[in-house]
């Protein structure tokens, strides 16, 4: 579902112990987060989960806090049933919102963040906090009191079984989904459970690209250029000669670039002769992921913007300092932000509308060597299309982005400072 028509976020119809509550299907993180009625810091909470009005709702002990931008959310682990769509899952481990110290998703839209990242990673972090709590279990020891070490072993308890629990992709049974965002103004999105394999479709429909990353749906990002149609003008080099890291994201709305690559597309664009009452005729933002060729239509880049950022986003993600070319505008965010495969890009939701995407963990879903995104071009009805040429042949209108309905990646505010993270 298109929120708010304004296509920068899109939710889906979730139950979590009966109750119908909306989530975003976010391929950029892993975990399951909901927001509950027990948070009276979060902002209105009509709608949200009731613990209380739940048959089949087991509490944990472990405590953990999710950043945010302005703050961070106080959550607690649980257990529920949980459905999407057809997919069902039976005592489903969540972190329930119990406590914010800003308004969350006060008028977000949504009450859920459904992470369909690779299964690997939340085991990871369990693993982490079980050491954690196993250092707070000798403290509590050391300093004895009863509810502090009794405290102390539940938590510790929590963080072994959790290490053991099946992520949400593992209980649907799921090995492959889909993504495409509808391209027409006010279009609705689709997400495909078990999606048939991109392998046995026509050949040269899909594009391969390995998984590079260890943690996320990360690829090697590389050649990122500004291509005039028709070569009217050279190629301009973007950045990533040595490499770039691109999360392919669909729980961000827009494009996400090094500052110094928005620069130099601004810089361009400035030199060009042709401004935006033709943005067919501006150049198409071309790049490699992996080994393979893709590119973005003027319109995934430029447009016009209203409203403005929320200061919990502008913080760590502002749109391009004098961003404006003629009338229109980059609609690109900037971040400076390191990765083990280079500087990091996001591919937001504007990659999903010209390519069909295809998200495969590989037969062994804890094997990071077999996951794989397809990539294919999107038709108007947002299915698989072979090639057809540039999709800058088909007039469009210019899109209008409102700033305030922005969303980026909830963990970018734990690494924002530091500058650096492993995808």
């Amino acid at each position: 579902e298109n929120e708010g028509g304004m296509g920068m976020q899109y939710t889906a119809a979730v139950s979590v112990g009966g109750q119908a509550i909306q989530g975003v299907l976010d391929t950029g993180s892993y975990e399951l987060l909901v927001f509950s009625t027990e948070c009276s810091t979060c902002g209105g909470t009509d709608g949200y989960y009731n613990s209380s009005r739940s048959s089949t709702h087991e509490p944990g002990h472990m405590k953990v806090t999710h950043s945010f931008g302005s703050g961070t959310t106080s959550s607690q682990l649980g257990y529920e049933n949980v459905a999407v769509g057809p997919m069902q899952a039976s005592r489903q481990y969540f972190w329930q919102v119990i406590g914010a110290d800003m308004p969350v998703a006060a008028s977000g839209g949504f009450q859920a963040i459904v992470g369909v990242g690779p299964p690997s990673t939340p085991r990871s972090d369990s693993l982490e906090q079980a050491g954690q709590a196993q250092k707070m279990k000798k403290e509590a020891q050391a300093n004895p009191t009863y509810h502090a070490s009794e405290q102390a072993k539940a938590t510790f308890r929590d963080a072994v079984s959790l290490a053991e629990e099946q992520t949400l992709l593992e209980n649907f049974g799921v090995t492959a989904f889909s993504v495409c965002i509808g391209r027409a103004e006010g279009s609705e999105g689709y997400f495909t459970w078990n999606d048939d394999d991109p392998q046995t479709q026509r050949p040269g429909l899909f594009a391969k690209v390995p998984v590079a990353a260890e943690m996320t749906w990360g690829v090697r990002l590389s050649n990122v250029q500004m291509q005039s149609p028709g070569g009217g003008a050279p190629d301009v080099q973007l950045g990533c000669e040595g490499g770039c890291g691109a999360l392919v994201d669909s729980g961000t709305s827009l494009l996400v670039v090094p500052r110094e690559a928005a620069q130099l597309a601004l810089q361009a664009l400035n030199g060009l002769n042709s401004d935006c009452s033709n943005l067919d005729a501006l150049p198409r933002l071309a790049f490699q992921l992996g080994s393979e060729k893709f590119s973005l239509p003027p319109q995934a880049y430029i447009g016009q913007f209203v409203g403005k950022l929320p200061q919990s986003i502008e913080r760590f993600a502002r749109k391009t300092e004098e961003s404006t070319y003629r009338a229109c505008e980059l609609l690109i965010m900037t971040m400076d932000i390191d990765t083990q495969l280079g500087p990091m890009w996001i591919l937001g939701l504007p990659f999903f509308r010209e390519y069909y995407s295809t998200f495969s963990l590989g037969a062994d879903v804890m094997d990071r060597t077999r996951r794989s995104i397809y990539f294919a071009e999107a038709g108007d009805d947002c299915q698989p299309q072979m090639p057809a040429g540039p999709h800058a042949l088909v007039q469009r209108s210019m899109r209008q982005v409102d700033l305030s309905k922005v969303r980026i990646p909830h963990w970018v505010a734990s690494i924002a400072d530091e500058g650096s993270v492993l995808m």
